[in-house]
């Protein structure tokens, strides 16, 4: 995560404290008063994150600095929930690719931090856990379980939806993911993955499937 802001709201918070100090003094009496300090903004709220770059299913925690108000809560909220989720503490999450604001309330005051998400350099894979290879022979009165998962940045995920083209339908067909054979012979069975909204290239995988008589 990225923090550029913090500079900024030290700039800013101290030109505030100077604009309230200067309405509330008499002219005639020192800043500050007796006590030696200046009057300081009864409310504000930052988000510390201007920009934030995320990678695919990263999650992070945004940090907020406010005044407390009594009867006051913060409320998250994210502009594009596909993108970025983000809970009551704010926590975030890196859904899909793309771009979402989340806008941070307290009371009157609104704050927003950009995120985008990405790749950054990782590639989804493919993985069929029950497919020891790609040239497959199996007997004719067997199945051939085709359902997989995506391993990304070092994690696998199961919410993957997968499509399967068979260059010779006549052998056998596809069903929730298991092919059945229907006669002896031989097909190619392209996977395509379609992974949080994207079909990836590395998603895809060709297998040859042989159908032997028992």
């Amino acid at each position: 995560m990225k923090n550029r802001k913090i500079a900024m709201l030290t700039a800013i918070t101290a030109v505030a404290g100077m604009m309230f100090a200067g309405v509330a003094c008499d002219p005639t009496e020192t800043p500050g008063g007796s006590g030696g300090e200046g009057t300081k903004p009864s409310s504000f709220l930052n988000v510390a994150e201007e920009t934030v770059d995320m990678t695919l299913c990263e999650t992070g925690e945004l940090t907020v600095n406010y005044a407390e108000k009594a009867g006051a809560t913060l409320v998250f909220t994210s502009s594009n929930d596909s993108v970025v989720r983000v809970d009551g503490k704010g926590n975030i999450e890196a859904v899909s690719e793309g771009t979402a604001t989340i806008t941070v309330t307290y009371a009157e005051l609104s704050d927003t931090c950009e995120v985008t998400v990405g790749l950054n350099g990782n590639l989804p894979m493919i993985q069929l856990p029950y497919v020891p290879e790609s040239n497959v022979k199996i007997a004719d009165w067997s199945q051939l379980d085709l359902n997989g998962e995506v391993l990304f940045n070092g994690a696998t995920y199961e919410d993957v939806t997968f499509t399967y083209v068979l260059s010779d339908a006549s052998v056998g067909t596809v069903t929730n993911g298991v092919f059945t054979p229907a006669k002896v012979g031989a097909t190619e069975i392209k996977v395509v993955g379609t992974w949080r909204g994207v079909a990836y290239e590395t998603l895809t995988t060709t297998i040859n499937v042989n159908v032997a008589e028992a």
